[in-house]
């Protein structure tokens, strides 16, 4: 009896934590369970800025450290963003047959919110 396992896109990242410190967000994330049968797995983080139930792309004023995409480490900065907004992130894991199938795609993401440092609501 034979098996033919046809390698597959990655199951999405696991256990996705954020450290925010005033414009600095800190993600960080566990491998996927499935990598697909393949080892070039890479990641890709995107951002959605929120206002009400309207989102839209983070644009070129956040910074991604060391990059948005082709990460090979489980963890990225993100700097400048905005006070008292909502944002949506997410992280995919891609390699190298997920462009062959771009309606199957398996991230994870986390919402944040950012608020204005400074005084805290116990200062009358």
């Amino acid at each position: 009896m034979q098996f033919s396992y046809s390698p597959g896109p990655p199951s999405p990242p696991r256990d996705l934590v954020y450290t925010l410190k005033q414009s600095t967000l800190i993600l960080e994330w566990a491998a996927p369970s499935d990598t697909g049968g393949r080892v070039d797995l890479t990641y890709s983080v995107g951002c959605r800025r929120c206002v009400g139930r309207q989102c839209e792309p983070c644009g070129p004023s956040v910074g991604f450290v060391p990059q948005q995409v082709g990460l090979t480490e489980r963890t990225v900065t993100l700097v400048n963003l905005l006070p008292n907004t909502n944002y949506t992130f997410t992280v995919e894991a891609l390699n190298g047959v997920s462009e062959l199938l771009p309606n199957k795609r398996f991230y994870t993401q986390v919402n944040v919110s950012t608020s204005l440092p400074g005084k805290s609501h116990f200062d009358l």
